[in-house]
Protein backbone atom coordinates (compact mmCIF):
# COMPACT_ATOMS: atom_id res chain seq x y z
CA UNK A 1 0.00 0.00 0.00
CA UNK A 2 1.38 3.26 -1.10
CA UNK A 3 2.82 5.52 1.83
CA UNK A 4 3.17 2.30 4.14
CA UNK A 5 6.66 0.02 4.40
CA UNK A 6 7.27 -3.27 4.94
CA UNK A 7 5.91 -3.32 8.38
CA UNK A 8 2.60 -1.99 7.78
CA UNK A 9 3.25 1.34 9.32
CA UNK A 10 3.63 4.39 7.70
CA UNK A 11 6.62 4.81 5.88
CA UNK A 12 7.44 8.17 7.70
CA UNK A 13 7.17 7.06 11.28
CA UNK A 14 9.82 7.38 13.25
CA UNK A 15 12.69 4.90 14.00
CA UNK A 16 12.49 2.78 16.95
CA UNK A 17 9.23 0.64 16.36
CA UNK A 18 9.16 -2.11 18.97
CA UNK A 19 9.51 -5.24 17.65
CA UNK A 20 6.39 -6.77 19.44
CA UNK A 21 4.44 -3.75 17.54
CA UNK A 22 5.83 -4.94 14.12
CA UNK A 23 5.19 -8.51 14.48
CA UNK A 24 1.61 -7.94 16.05
CA UNK A 25 0.99 -5.83 13.06
CA UNK A 26 2.72 -8.52 10.26
CA UNK A 27 0.56 -11.34 12.04
CA UNK A 28 -2.49 -9.35 11.40
CA UNK A 29 -3.41 -7.75 14.71
CA UNK A 30 -5.85 -4.45 14.33
CA UNK A 31 -2.51 -2.37 16.10
CA UNK A 32 -3.20 1.33 16.85
CA UNK A 33 -0.64 3.65 17.63
CA UNK A 34 -0.13 7.06 17.83
CA UNK A 35 3.21 9.41 17.85
CA UNK A 36 5.26 10.62 20.41
CA UNK A 37 8.03 12.74 21.66
CA UNK A 38 9.85 9.57 22.62
CA UNK A 39 9.02 7.16 19.47
CA UNK A 40 5.71 4.78 18.89
CA UNK A 41 3.05 4.45 21.84
CA UNK A 42 -0.05 1.78 21.21
CA UNK A 43 -3.00 3.71 21.87
CA UNK A 44 -6.87 1.64 21.97
CA UNK A 45 -9.81 3.68 21.34
CA UNK A 46 -12.29 1.98 22.07
CA UNK A 47 -15.97 3.16 21.47
CA UNK A 48 -18.88 0.79 20.98
CA UNK A 49 -22.00 0.65 19.50
CA UNK A 50 -24.85 -0.69 21.22
CA UNK A 51 -27.91 -1.09 18.84
CA UNK A 52 -30.95 -1.01 20.99
CA UNK A 53 -34.77 -1.98 19.92
CA UNK A 54 -37.88 -0.24 20.62
CA UNK A 55 -40.71 -2.36 20.45
CA UNK A 56 -44.14 -1.58 21.19
CA UNK A 57 -47.69 -3.73 20.48
CA UNK A 58 -51.17 -3.22 22.19
CA UNK A 59 -49.81 -0.10 24.61
CA UNK A 60 -46.77 -2.07 25.83
CA UNK A 61 -43.39 -1.85 25.45
CA UNK A 62 -40.75 -4.25 26.04
CA UNK A 63 -37.84 -3.44 28.47
CA UNK A 64 -35.17 -6.08 29.85
CA UNK A 65 -35.72 -6.14 33.87
CA UNK A 66 -31.64 -6.22 35.51
CA UNK A 67 -30.48 -6.13 38.98
CA UNK A 68 -27.38 -4.16 39.39
CA UNK A 69 -24.68 -6.55 40.72
CA UNK A 70 -21.30 -4.28 40.01
CA UNK A 71 -22.31 -0.96 42.87
CA UNK A 72 -22.75 2.72 42.17
CA UNK A 73 -20.34 3.05 39.17
CA UNK A 74 -23.12 2.42 36.83
CA UNK A 75 -25.28 4.86 36.96
CA UNK A 76 -24.83 5.89 40.67
CA UNK A 77 -27.12 2.82 41.61
CA UNK A 78 -26.12 0.70 44.56
CA UNK A 79 -25.82 -3.01 44.67
CA UNK A 80 -29.08 -4.97 44.21
CA UNK A 81 -31.21 -2.05 42.78
CA UNK A 82 -33.31 -3.39 39.82
CA UNK A 83 -33.10 -0.86 36.64
CA UNK A 84 -34.54 -1.21 33.11
CA UNK A 85 -33.12 -0.76 29.50
CA UNK A 86 -34.31 -1.60 25.85
CA UNK A 87 -33.44 -4.59 24.45
CA UNK A 88 -29.78 -4.28 22.25
CA UNK A 89 -26.17 -4.71 22.66
CA UNK A 90 -23.25 -4.38 21.20
CA UNK A 91 -22.10 -4.72 17.57
CA UNK A 92 -19.62 -7.26 16.56
CA UNK A 93 -16.82 -6.47 13.65
CA UNK A 94 -18.52 -6.72 10.26
CA UNK A 95 -22.02 -6.85 11.54
CA UNK A 96 -24.61 -4.09 10.57
CA UNK A 97 -26.16 -2.05 12.85
CA UNK A 98 -29.79 -3.64 12.13
CA UNK A 99 -28.53 -7.18 12.05
CA UNK A 100 -26.80 -6.56 15.64
CA UNK A 101 -30.10 -4.97 17.02
CA UNK A 102 -32.27 -8.38 15.40
CA UNK A 103 -29.26 -10.48 16.74
CA UNK A 104 -29.49 -9.13 20.52
CA UNK A 105 -33.17 -9.45 20.76
CA UNK A 106 -33.73 -12.80 19.37
CA UNK A 107 -30.62 -13.78 22.16
CA UNK A 108 -32.03 -12.04 25.18
CA UNK A 109 -35.71 -12.22 24.46
CA UNK A 110 -36.25 -14.97 22.33
CA UNK A 111 -38.16 -12.70 19.90
CA UNK A 112 -37.39 -12.38 15.92
CA UNK A 113 -37.82 -8.78 14.89
CA UNK A 114 -38.16 -6.72 12.06
CA UNK A 115 -36.01 -3.52 12.04
CA UNK A 116 -38.33 -0.42 10.71
CA UNK A 117 -36.78 2.75 11.30
CA UNK A 118 -33.98 4.36 13.19
CA UNK A 119 -35.33 6.39 15.86
CA UNK A 120 -32.75 7.97 17.61
CA UNK A 121 -29.20 7.99 18.29
CA UNK A 122 -27.46 9.12 21.58
CA UNK A 123 -24.00 9.06 22.86
CA UNK A 124 -22.96 8.23 26.62
CA UNK A 125 -19.20 8.66 27.86
CA UNK A 126 -18.63 7.24 31.75
CA UNK A 127 -16.28 9.89 33.76
CA UNK A 128 -15.94 7.29 36.55
CA UNK A 129 -12.01 5.81 36.39
CA UNK A 130 -13.44 2.52 38.28
CA UNK A 131 -15.78 1.63 35.50
CA UNK A 132 -13.84 2.79 32.73
CA UNK A 133 -10.60 0.72 34.42
CA UNK A 134 -13.27 -2.40 34.66
CA UNK A 135 -15.47 -1.97 31.66
CA UNK A 136 -12.99 -0.20 29.30
CA UNK A 137 -15.18 -1.20 26.38
CA UNK A 138 -18.54 -0.32 27.56
CA UNK A 139 -17.54 3.13 28.92
CA UNK A 140 -17.87 5.16 25.14
CA UNK A 141 -20.82 3.63 23.99
CA UNK A 142 -23.03 5.59 20.78
CA UNK A 143 -26.61 3.97 21.13
CA UNK A 144 -28.39 3.33 18.04
CA UNK A 145 -32.07 3.09 18.49
CA UNK A 146 -34.41 0.98 16.11
CA UNK A 147 -38.36 1.25 16.06
CA UNK A 148 -39.04 -2.80 15.90
CA UNK A 149 -41.35 -5.04 15.05
CA UNK A 150 -41.73 -8.82 16.70
CA UNK A 151 -42.70 -11.49 13.88
CA UNK A 152 -42.56 -14.38 15.25
CA UNK A 153 -44.81 -15.57 18.23
CA UNK A 154 -44.67 -17.56 20.09
CA UNK A 155 -41.30 -16.71 21.40
CA UNK A 156 -38.42 -18.82 21.51
CA UNK A 157 -36.25 -19.24 24.56
CA UNK A 158 -33.69 -16.81 25.01
CA UNK A 159 -30.37 -18.41 24.49
CA UNK A 160 -27.70 -15.58 26.13
CA UNK A 161 -29.05 -12.61 28.60
CA UNK A 162 -26.60 -9.56 29.18
CA UNK A 163 -24.92 -9.76 32.54
CA UNK A 164 -27.75 -8.06 34.73
CA UNK A 165 -30.32 -9.43 32.84
CA UNK A 166 -33.04 -11.07 35.07
CA UNK A 167 -35.78 -11.18 32.36
CA UNK A 168 -37.69 -8.86 29.73
CA UNK A 169 -40.81 -8.00 30.13
CA UNK A 170 -44.05 -6.06 28.83
CA UNK A 171 -44.81 -2.86 30.13
CA UNK A 172 -47.24 -0.84 29.77
CA UNK A 173 -45.69 3.02 28.02
CA UNK A 174 -47.96 5.01 30.29
CA UNK A 175 -45.86 3.61 33.23
CA UNK A 176 -42.34 4.12 32.22
CA UNK A 177 -42.06 7.20 33.21
CA UNK A 178 -42.37 5.45 37.11
CA UNK A 179 -39.31 3.31 35.95
CA UNK A 180 -35.68 3.44 36.54
CA UNK A 181 -34.92 3.49 33.18
CA UNK A 182 -31.65 3.86 31.43
CA UNK A 183 -30.42 5.75 30.15
CA UNK A 184 -32.33 8.67 31.27
CA UNK A 185 -32.20 10.31 27.80
CA UNK A 186 -33.97 7.21 26.18
CA UNK A 187 -36.26 7.65 29.26
CA UNK A 188 -37.09 11.34 28.64
CA UNK A 189 -37.45 10.97 24.83
CA UNK A 190 -39.64 7.95 24.76
CA UNK A 191 -42.86 9.39 23.05
CA UNK A 192 -40.98 11.35 20.96
CA UNK A 193 -38.89 8.57 19.46
CA UNK A 194 -42.38 6.64 18.91
CA UNK A 195 -44.08 9.74 17.31
CA UNK A 196 -41.33 11.27 15.42
CA UNK A 197 -41.37 11.07 11.44
CA UNK A 198 -37.09 11.42 11.38
CA UNK A 199 -34.65 9.93 13.61
CA UNK A 200 -33.65 12.30 16.34
CA UNK A 201 -30.54 13.00 17.49
CA UNK A 202 -30.46 12.78 22.11
CA UNK A 203 -27.51 14.28 22.75
CA UNK A 204 -23.95 13.36 23.87
CA UNK A 205 -23.67 12.93 28.00
CA UNK A 206 -20.89 12.46 30.08
CA UNK A 207 -21.85 10.08 32.87
CA UNK A 208 -20.83 9.06 36.58
CA UNK A 209 -21.34 5.23 35.15
CA UNK A 210 -22.26 3.35 32.20
CA UNK A 211 -23.15 -0.08 30.51
CA UNK A 212 -24.72 -1.41 27.92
Amino acid sequence: MAGFGGSGYPADAPNGISRKLAADAGNGRNVVFGFEAVGIAEVCMAIRNACKALLVRDGKILLNKNLNTIGSIAWGLPDGAVYYDLPGGGQNQYETLAETVVRECLEETGYTVEVKRLAAVYEEISMNERFRAQYEKHAHRVHFIFQCEVTNEPRATETEKDMDMLQSEWVEVADVENLPLYPVAVKENLRRMLTAEDALFLGSKREGGARA
